[in-house]
């Protein structure tokens, strides 16, 4: 029988696969000794409701839709807040999020059926299906491209060169341009470095190997073999029904994402989809794939790739990620956010427990509500509750022009040596200037607003993303010499003009 009729075979079979497939990687139980006591099923359920209910209050979000499955039994499918704030559509559990994560593995499998049906190695030299892209001399493998270890830079953290052109809808070449030829992070293999350039180029190679749009592959070879009724590949010209609208939230208000999803790397965020579809993907995978490949999909079958960042035990498969939460093995993502919606989505194989949290707020508080949820359900010891450790921001007062006048100038600021290397090409434009009697401060490719003085020498913008900006003077007085820049990254540099 050949690879492609077991692989037919294979996905005829899980149409009809239960939600709870077994354990990809199932361990001894824990002794009734070291077991820790979770409450009973209905007293759980309040518990993860709560927990649930106040997150979406407290952070704020604008809506969250959540699933928690354990075993045979659903503890919690439901959903909370506002699909549409403007029209006061409350969110359902057939609500659909852009699945900014748990849509990973789709592209993931995607990729492993061809491997499945002999048209591709993970260790093949990518230039082998991209010759005229500038590898630069370097040999960089597919499986490089996945795991994060290419050291090809991400080009959302490009800066400038990017959010100028943000607004602007992208073919797939032009997505290619924005990074062909810009310096390697890295050398391949040294170290992981997130990089959606990587999966870009991954899913250039998939369509040629297909000849098809990603969207229509997807469609007949991932979702519909997994039985998701309420989940669609989503182009940024799609009408999707009951999806929710995308908010960015400056300072506990709600508003419109800044940056359009044209901007974004296809291959991995186009898939609109419910909470439920997504924990139903997440358990169907192993089936989907067969244990081999779903190692491969883990990094299992290789040396572990180490994440950067504090947790040391986080390590890196093909886009996903496997970590610990209180000693509980998951795999998953965990915690996404772009284009107006964020989530999160863990796999406990050990446990056998699914946990998924959608939002429609472009932030990482899913990460934290789906880290909450999954200790409630594992019985283990809960996290603080960040928003009890909050200070809210002071608006600040208006600059006056005589005060605008030593900030005025163009800057060109920089990522700080000590940024993590995804990050380090990072370089804005930041300009202020005198506008009809209001010191105004517009970065690259952002919207202007006024900037505001805080009390402790930092200035804000009057409205947008929260954002700092710190400037520096000479000794002697006079002009300001530079800026540090604050947002998601810190970046300084000199006053240019």
């Amino acid at each position: 029988m050949s690879r492609r009729s077991v692989l037919a075979r294979t996905l005829a079979v899980l149409s009809i696969a239960s939600l709870t497939g077994p354990a990809l990687h199932a361990q001894p139980a824990r002794s009734s000794s070291n077991r820790r006591t979770i409450p009973n099923v209905p007293e759980l359920r309040a518990r993860l409701d709560s927990i649930a209910r106040d997150a979406v209050v407290h952070f704020p979000l604008a809506s969250a839709s959540v699933v928690v499955l354990r075993g045979t039994d659903t503890l919690l499918n439901a959903a909370y807040g506002e699909a549409d704030l403007s029209l006061h559509v409350p969110a359902t559990t057939r609500t659909r999020y852009r699945w900014i994560g748990p849509g990973f593995p789709v592209f993931v499998a995607a990729v492993l059926q061809q491997v499945a049906n002999g048209k591709l190695s993970l260790d093949d030299d990518a230039a082998r299906y991209l010759p005229d892209f500038p590898w630069q001399g370097r040999r960089v493998t597919v499986r490089q491209l996945l795991n994060a270890t290419a050291g090809l830079p991400d080009y959302h953290y490009l800066g400038d060169a990017f959010y100028i052109a943000a607004a602007t809808p992208k073919t797939t070449a032009d997505i290619t341009a924005l990074f062909a030829g810009q310096p390697f992070v890295h050398e391949p293999g040294a170290r992981w470095s997130w990089s959606v350039s990587g999966y870009h180029l991954a899913g250039v190679i998939l369509e040629q190997l297909t000849h098809e749009p990603y969207a229509a592959y997807a469609t007949t070879h991932v979702l519909s073999p997994a039985g998701l009724r309420e989940t669609s590949m989503c182009g940024d010209a799609d009408v999707v029904p009951d999806l929710a609208r995308g908010y960015s939230r400056d300072r506990g208000t709600f508003s419109h994402p800044v940056y359009p999803s044209a901007t974004t790397i296809r291959f991995l965020n186009d898939v609109c989809g419910t909470a439920l579809d997504a924990a139903r993907l997440t358990r169907a995978l192993p089936t989907l794939l067969g244990s081999t490949l779903t190692r491969t999909m883990l990094g299992l079958d290789r040396p572990p790739v180490l994440i950067d960042g504090a947790d040391s035990a986080s390590r890196s498969g093909l886009i996903v990620r496997l970590g610990r939460e209180a000693g509980h093995r998951w795999w998953g993502f965990p915690g996404g956010w772009w284009m107006g919606y964020g989530s999160t989505f863990q796999q406990f194989d050990d446990d056998s427990l699914t946990v998924v949290v959608l939002t429609n707020t472009y932030t990482q508080d899913s990460q934290w509500l789906a880290h909450q949820l999954a200790r409630t359900a594992l019985g283990e010891p809960t996290l603080a509750t960040p928003w009890s450790a909050r200070s809210t921001t002071t608006v600040g007062e208006p600059v006056s022009v005589a005060e605008g006048a030593r900030l005025v100038g163009t800057y060109d600021v920089r990522a700080v040596p000590e940024t993590p290397s995804q990050y380090r090409q990072m370089r804005r434009t930041v300009r202020v200037y005198e506008e009809a009697g209001r010191v105004m401060v517009a970065v690259a490719g952002d919207e202007a607003a006024p900037l505001l003085r805080q009390r402790d020498g930092r200035y804000v913008r009057a409205y947008g993303p929260e954002r700092w900006f710190v400037f520096s003077f000479a000794p002697s007085g006079g002009p300001a010499t530079a800026l540090s820049y604050e947002g998601p990254q810190r970046l300084t540099g000199p006053r240019v003009r």
